[in-house]
């Protein structure tokens, strides 16, 4: 089978695409990000940056594709649902994110006209691009549930995870790299890896830093990280310069060896009041780390309460302030869930498993 891959996500593509080669698929992935030259997912043009859409479809009919897979929900998808009404190409859509949830926080971010009517148009396309789609993929059950209450279709809509490099995240990476790089040899670490450009994410960590702050002033051996880009990165350091914490709270910035950052914390902290399947957690669990998250979205499918980490309601700050202290000082309770959080992994987001499903699906598209 050949499969043309359009992605926005091009290293999460990759790794699909060596997980299902083992089943005798072949898989072209098409960068739709850098051939259109949009910045972020909601930037994508009516005809695109240099007639980039054409591209797109030029790339697609060299290939000549048995099955087309997208996991943007855009107009780039609009080659594929050509190719299946005019050349019988099966379309599906690996759907990463609740699609929903994220127009409608882009039309309160701006409210004028201008983007009121952009969201409106990127949901209805999106919509229909779902609606006509040959199977739906979301990548965790809490977006499948979501995803049914808008397109009521059970018999197209199928639950595969994404999995984890098990080459780049694993125990065996050498935390000393970030701690020597830091000068934080001899801290406890509290490390926070997020995306800039996500609001709910940086409202969430916002949010409790007066609880960080209460943290930090009673354990004098605990330094906090947080390492990410985006544009609302510098709003948010003007934020901690006001709580006077700048001198407590390291922000890395963008991060090529991110496993070097989880291999050196001590714990993982992830705040945030909207998420699906966050690839941090998966990336730290995989690292044998003990995680503390917000229990929302499809956190829970990865961490299990208690078993592979602690879970609080994002606006509760009592229990969060009680789970730090009981982390930092309990360091058999961290082994433990560290080691379950790993073996978890290894179970549930492993690529070759997660290869075989996501395999025999695609299949059963051309048997039909």
């Amino acid at each position: 089978m050949k499969i043309a891959y359009l992605a926005e996500r091009v290293v999460r593509a990759q790794e699909t695409a060596l997980a299902i080669q083992e089943h005798d698929i072949s898989c072209e992935i098409i960068d739709v990000k850098r051939i259109i030259g949009f910045s972020g997912r909601w930037n994508a043009p009516v005809i695109g940056k240099k007639y980039g859409l054409v591209k797109i479809y030029n790339k697609i009919q060299e290939y000549s594709p048995d099955l087309i897979m997208s996991d943007t929900v855009s107009l780039v998808n609009i080659y594929p649902l050509i190719s299946k009404i005019t050349r019988s190409i099966p379309f599906c859509i690996r759907l990463r994110g609740n699609f929903w949830d994220e127009v409608k926080q882009r039309r309160s971010e701006q409210k004028t006209f201008m983007n009121f009517t952009r969201s409106l148009m990127i949901n209805s396309l999106g919509n229909f691009c779902l609606k006509m789609s040959n199977i739906i993929l979301p990548v965790c059950n809490y977006l499948r549930k979501v995803t049914l209450g808008y397109i009521p279709a059970p018999k197209k809509n199928f639950t595969v995870f994404n999995g984890v490099n098990n080459s780049r995240f694993n125990l065996t990476v050498d935390g000393a790299v970030f701690r020597q790089k830091y000068n934080l040899e001899s801290q406890k670490l509290i490390v926070c890896v997020l995306g800039f450009d996500f609001p709910e994410k940086v409202r969430g960590i916002a949010y409790h830093l007066p609880t960080i702050k209460k943290m930090l002033e009673k354990h004098r051996d605990v330094s906090f990280v947080i390492v990410g880009k985006g544009r609302y990165r510098n709003y948010f350091k003007e934020i901690i310069k006001r709580y006077k914490l700048s001198s407590r709270i390291i922000m890395t910035g963008f991060l090529k060896g991110v496993e070097y950052a989880y291999a050196a914390a001590d714990i993982i902290f992830y705040p945030t009041f909207h998420d699906s399947l966050p690839t941090v957690l998966l990336e730290a669990s995989a690292c044998g780390k003990p995680i503390i998250a917000s229990k929302i979205g499809g956190i829970p499918e990865i961490i299990l309460n208690n078993e592979t980490g602690l879970l609080f309601d994002p606006y509760e700050k009592k229990k969060l302030i009680n789970y730090f202290e009981i982390l930092l000082e309990d360091e058999s309770l961290k082994k433990r869930l560290g080691t379950n959080a790993r073996k978890r992994i290894e179970d549930y987001f492993n690529w070759s498993k997660i290869g075989k499903r996501l395999s025999a699906i695609l299949y059963s598209l051309l048997d039909d």
